[in-house]
């Protein structure tokens, strides 16, 4: 394609950030992906992230090509850039080595001469003559051992219930990993017992109305020292209340996933909520599909975000909006209720699990200076309403040590 002088030169007159800045401070002849290589991405190691940054460039020439700011000229060019192959030379530019890129593969056929001394092949070594032959360790052999019992790559151990485990895997590291990780469960407050027994052996809604009421006097004569007590049957009176109203609401249950919300996770999620008071932590639940803000700092921090599709939209969040508001609890609500169809239980699985793990690397960055055996405590929760159930991890939380 043949370009005028001006459009050589011409620069983008729009502001952006990350990677789509290099279009803008460069001219239309220095868009090339070898320069796009050498400026962006330097937060990552660019040899094993050839497609990653691949991916980027094309990304970045799509979103010039919907510029309106950008001529019709300019938009041809950049087309004709996402069409052409990406060529990057062999040799070291600037401390860098390079290598072919042509349809997202990797050419390494000229590594084996770069330092100008070409490497013996391994092979036995022989002598036909004499019909001697001299003896080398067999490879195989000596990584036996090694590969018995491998440690933990990356503090993951490829072990577990329903996981097939590697031949000669040591299963005392997987035990060890799930003693550490037992946690006692909480017993009902015996003071609980008989408000439950009796709510719930009452055999009418005007029965469980007089009971949620006897409680409800108790809680108003309790003397200011039982404090503890008294919180704790408060919030007792609010979930009681608020199972009263599930079953009495004359809301079809069945009819999608909104009234599952609205009558069983929505009201017990706020209560709960409430109940954190620590260090005036303010915390409170978010309905109404919340951005999961944890999810959208990382895919910034790591150039991934584009725009708005790549939000991550929860069910609801519990956050606590006076300590840098920490998302404390991702909520995903998988159809309606007794829902079957398992398809989008297992995507909310995976979509729980990638959304936690942002929670908690956010608050790994906003705290960073504090320690690690601290840090070994925190636990983000992700709770998946599912069929007839509120599912916690098995561990009541996802802690990822």
């Amino acid at each position: 394609m043949v370009m005028t002088n001006e459009e050589k030169n011409f620069k983008l007159p729009v502001v952006a950030e990350g990677t789509r800045h290099f279009f803008v401070i460069n001219s239309t002849k220095d868009l090339g992906f070898i320069n796009y290589y050498e400026q962006t991405h330097n937060n990552i190691n660019k040899s094993k992230g050839l497609k990653r940054i691949e991916l980027n460039y094309n990304l970045d020439l799509h979103w010039i090509v919907q510029l309106e700011e950008a001529p019709n000229s300019i938009k041809e060019y950049v087309r004709a850039l996402l069409s052409k192959k990406k060529m990057i030379v062999n040799g070291n530019i600037n401390g860098t080595m390079f290598c072919n890129i042509s349809n997202n593969k990797v050419n390494d056929s000229n590594f084996s001469n770069l330092d100008g001394k070409d490497k013996e092949p391994k092979r036995k070594h022989q002598d036909a003559e004499e019909g001697t032959e001299e003896e080398e360790d067999d490879p195989k052999e000596e990584s036996v051992n090694i590969r018995k019992k491998p440690p933990e790559a990356n503090g993951v151990i490829r072990s577990g219930k329903g996981v097939s485990p590697r031949p000669h895997l040591d299963h005392d590291l997987y035990n060890k990993h799930m003693e550490a990780r037992c946690t006692e469960c909480s017993s009902i407050p015996e003071n609980f017992r008989q408000y439950i027994d009796a709510f719930a052996e009452s055999e009418n809604f005007l029965g469980v109305k007089k009971e949620v009421r006897s409680l409800s006097s108790f809680l108003g004569a309790i003397e200011d020292e039982n404090g503890q007590a008294a919180e704790e049957l408060e919030l007792l009176e609010k979930i009681l209340i608020e199972v009263h109203r599930s079953y009495s609401s004359h809301i079809d249950h069945n009819a999608n996933e909104d009234a599952f919300n609205q009558l069983f996770v929505y009201p017990y999620m706020r209560v709960i909520a409430k109940s954190i008071t620590i260090s005036n932590c303010k915390a409170d639940f978010v309905e109404g599909q919340p951005i999961l803000e944890s999810m959208t700092r990382q895919l910034k921090a790591s150039n991934l975000y584009i725009d708005y599709r790549s939000q991550y939209k929860s069910d609801g969040l519990i956050k606590l909006f006076g300590l840098q508001n920490i998302e404390l609890l991702l909520l995903e609500t998988s159809g309606c209720f007794d829902n079957k169809v398992k398809i989008k239980l297992n995507f909310d699985h995976h979509k729980g699990m990638f959304g936690t793990l942002a929670m908690i690397k956010c608050i790994a960055d906003e705290f960073e200076y504090a320690s690690t055996d601290q840090f070994k405590k925190i636990k983000v929760f992700f709770l998946n309403a599912a069929g007839k159930t509120l599912m916690l991890d098995k561990n009541k939380a996802a802690n990822f040590f």
